[in-house]
């Protein structure tokens, strides 16, 4: 490599990731990207709101509670976010969020700044 030096991301602890991303997640413009509409939901982060060894099916780090109203009624609408880091992003945490959708119209992964191998992300989607 000679004289190179290539900077790389080191992969924080997914607790590390929870407090930043709990600010970003409540601009407004990230908040339009998922279609609510800013000072119209209420936010938990619920990163913490779990026994520990509460088996691999867990709860979301993130929760967002709307009320979407139409002409003819008012219902509530949930978006979940779970925060995985580099190595937590797997094809297990797919089943994990697929298993929020039973509390969770809207269940997520968010991997910040994670880089993922181009390999691994295509196995996630597949």
């Amino acid at each position: 490599m000679g004289d190179r030096v290539r900077l790389t991301e080191p992969d924080r602890p997914e607790l590390r990731l929870y407090e930043p991303l709990s600010k970003r997640i409540n601009n407004r413009g990230f908040l339009r990207n998922l279609g609510i509409e800013p000072g119209s939901y209420v936010f938990q982060d619920t990163s913490a709101g779990g026994a520990t060894g509460s088996g691999p099916l867990s709860g979301p780090d993130f929760t967002f509670a709307t009320i979407r109203a139409t002409r003819f009624e008012k219902a509530p609408e949930i978006t979940t976010i779970e925060v995985k880091n580099r190595a937590g992003a797997n094809v297990n945490v797919v089943y994990d969020i697929r298993a929020h959708r039973r509390v969770s119209h809207f269940p997520y992964l968010a991997c910040p700044r994670s880089h993922l191998n181009p390999a691994s992300t295509e196995v996630i989607r597949s």
